[in-house]
């Protein structure tokens, strides 16, 4: 489907898209300077284009956030506004508001883990379409409890996403609570289900990963 947007995609971008538009949860693991923001920014206008309106939640680090208000208006032909909600500013009536405040056209909200751990039932009542992680580093233990804030939010959407460049950084155990962010049913929803078709344990007592199966 064609949709409105300041330049045309790259076809890695566009495969991207139809595969994001059809599925609950997906996994934008792209290199950067690949274009994975300008993914996000299609499908909330191709999600606009067909409700009307459209509310795409971003959780990131802060490093990131100017990345988000700047790309928008690169890619976005639609009416739109970016609203920041973190450190102080979450708790701030006016900016709480601002966010909840229906608007017809795309609405980016902007903020981080740890504002979504501390305002966890906030961001779950609040409307939205889509939520984002940006290269959620924080979210690759699911046994935390901001992994478990951020799951908690992240069931109250209906299009869930995470980008990085990096899945793994310690060991392929990292996958299960990305992905599990994402959509609950490609490794399920318990880590011992996980643990018992992946990984392989020995060493003290067995408790230490000493490699990996069916992969």
């Amino acid at each position: 489907t064609a949709i409105k947007t300041q330049y045309k995609p790259w076809e890695h971008q566009r495969e991207a898209l139809a595969f994001s538009d059809i599925t609950k949860g997906s996994a934008l693991l792209l290199d950067t300077g690949t274009g994975k923001t300008k993914i996000v920014f299609d499908q909330a206008a191709l999600i606009y284009e067909r409700n009307g309106s459209c509310v795409v939640l971003v959780a990131g680090m802060i490093s990131g956030i100017d990345v988000w208000r700047k790309q928008a208006p690169l890619h976005l032909a639609h009416s739109f506004e970016v609203i920041e909600l973190h450190g102080q500013k979450v708790k701030g009536k006016r900016a709480r508001g601002h966010a909840q405040q229906d608007f017809a056209g795309i609405k980016i909200i902007i903020t981080n883990v740890e504002a979504m751990r501390i305002h966890k039932d906030f961001f779950a009542n609040l409307k939205k379409d889509m939520i984002v992680f940006d290269e959620p580093i924080l979210l690759r233990n699911s046994k935390t409890k901001t992994y478990r804030a951020c799951l908690a939010v992240a069931r109250t959407c209906v299009h869930r996403k995470i980008l990085t460049a990096t899945p793994v950084s310690n060991s392929l155990y990292d996958l299960f609570g990305l992905f599990k962010i994402c959509d609950e049913f490609w490794f399920g929803t318990r880590s011992r289900t996980f643990e018992d078709k992946y990984v392989c344990f020995g060493g003290f007592r067995g408790t230490q990963i000493i490699g990996y199966k069916n992969q």
